[in-house]
């Protein structure tokens, strides 16, 4: 897809939502007074005994945002990247500072859109 082309979803934020009526499920939806209907990811039996069906939700909802990260990450470790090649290395520098910490000793990248697809 081109970089000035709109794409072909529905743009987000998506929310997971649990229903209190109906068949047990979760929905992805577009969040606010306008609500608009994305999926629906059911509760069935298999779902049930492997306990993946929230995390299958969340990642549903979090798939604009994921989306949206990777490509602007791509858009700047590009440029980044380009300039290392040249011998300079401040933006590296600059872009890894601001975007990495550790976690159990190992670098980990900062992501809002991950965070939002992983459990707490």
């Amino acid at each position: 897809m081109a970089a000035d082309t709109k794409p072909a979803h529905t743009p987000g934020p998506w929310e997971a939502f649990k229903p209190t009526r109906g068949p047990e499920r979760f929905l992805i939806r577009t969040p606010g007074a306008n609500r608009r209907h994305i999926a629906e990811v059911p509760l069935s039996y298999d779902l049930i005994r492997d306990g993946n069906t929230e995390g299958n939700a969340r990642l549903i909802a979090a798939a604009p945002d994921l989306l949206a990260e990777h490509q602007a990450w791509a858009r700047a470790f590009g440029a980044a990247l380009l300039l290392a090649m040249q011998g300079d290395y401040s933006e590296v520098d600059r872009l890894g500072r601001g975007l990495v910490t550790f976690q159990d000793g190992k670098p980990v990248l900062r992501s809002e859109a991950i965070a939002r697809a992983t459990p707490a």
